[in-house]
């Protein structure tokens, strides 16, 4: 996935960055490969994947 999806993205980055947030969320479908692989490709994680069973 690229072209308007990545420039997009990008653009929100840049906007939160200089909103002086921290922190970003993004969702997608979770049969949605590519935009799962373009989210991992600029430093998004799963947090379900973060957390430690217990």
């Amino acid at each position: 996935m690229g072209g308007l999806s990545l420039a997009l993205k990008l653009l929100a980055i840049r906007f939160v960055r200089s909103a002086g947030y921290e922190r970003l969320i993004t969702f997608h479908h979770p049969r949605n490969t590519s935009a799962i692989a373009m989210n991992r490709r600029l430093g998004f994680v799963d947090p379900s994947a973060e957390r430690q069973p217990g």
